[in-house]
């Protein structure tokens, strides 16, 4: 059972389930019998009876022969404020148990007021758009608002809507987890040559490292280098040079020289 309020503090119950509201339909003063024939209303939604009487105008039938005007409704949902028909809402269980089956909503309406439901206000604009489009197109982008949504359709009792939303939701995260991000290598065509035949046991079957990456492209660099004066190999810069190799040292044949070099890109193959 849920307890929704509107502007003036007033705090009425409504019927959430199907029990409570058809035990709610039989009581006397809280819905209006309609004496016609319902052989043309086949669905629970309501649906307009055209008709030459002014005080039958703007009314809608269910298949138990039950009516409520079809009029401006003001939904205050979550603070956001919407406006549409009654008929509009009908495509909602909630709405339709809410509408038909409570007399304090039905007064509500009547006195012009808002009707305040707890929910969140801005995903009922998905909810709002489906009632009055329907269709399913119109849908959030991001997993969070999805499953949000998704507790909302329920919520309102709207069966295409929640499906839908199942639906994009299983695509996206069927994409997110089939989408492998690449990983690029920068290599010396030397070591590219050395691990080109290097075997792999990553998919448990004997295969080389290039069953597994792709040649991107290859390029051309100049990798720089420093030349001790005195030869010394392990002084591969001008900090690790003693004052020794400084007083030999020859601007023309010491210090940072520069070769060309070829570098292979890389990356892990799509699967």
């Amino acid at each position: 059972m849920n307890t929704y309020s509107s502007h003036s503090s007033e705090e009425y119950r409504l019927a959430s389930d199907w029990e409570e509201a058809h035990h709610i339909l039989h009581s006397e003063n809280e819905i209006y019998p309609l004496e016609k024939e319902s052989s043309n209303h086949n669905s629970r939604q309501s649906s307009h009876i055209p008709s030459n009487s002014s005080d039958e105008d703007n009314e809608f039938y269910t298949e138990d022969n039950y009516f409520v005007p079809d009029v401006i409704v003001k939904l205050n949902v979550g603070g956001k404020i919407y406006h549409t028909m009654s008929n509009t809402l009908m495509g909602s269980l909630f709405f339709e148990n809410l509408l038909m089956y409570s007399i304090q909503t039905y007064n509500k309406i009547m006195d012009d007021k808002e009707i305040f439901i707890n929910r969140n206000g801005r995903l009922f604009e998905y909810i709002f758009q489906n009632l009055v489009t329907k269709n399913t197109n119109y849908l959030p982008t991001h997993l969070p608002d999805l499953l949000q949504l998704k507790c909302e359709a329920e919520y309102y009792r709207i069966q295409e809507l929640k499906e839908a939303v199942e639906q994009r939701v299983f695509a996206l995260c069927t994409t997110q987890n089939t989408k492998q991000q690449r990983t690029y290598r920068v290599l010396p065509r030397f070591e590219f040559e050395q691990i080109k035949q290097a075997k792999s046991y990553k998919t448990g079957q004997r295969s080389t490292l290039m069953d597994e990456y792709e040649v991107i492209t290859t390029v051309e660099t100049q990798e720089p280098y420093w030349v001790c004066p005195r030869t010394i190999k392990i002084h591969t810069s001008s900090s690790m040079c003693s004052k020794a190799c400084k007083r030999v040292f020859d601007p023309d044949h010491h210090g940072w020289q520069f070769v060309e070099t070829e570098k292979v890109i890389i990356a892990t193959r799509d699967e």
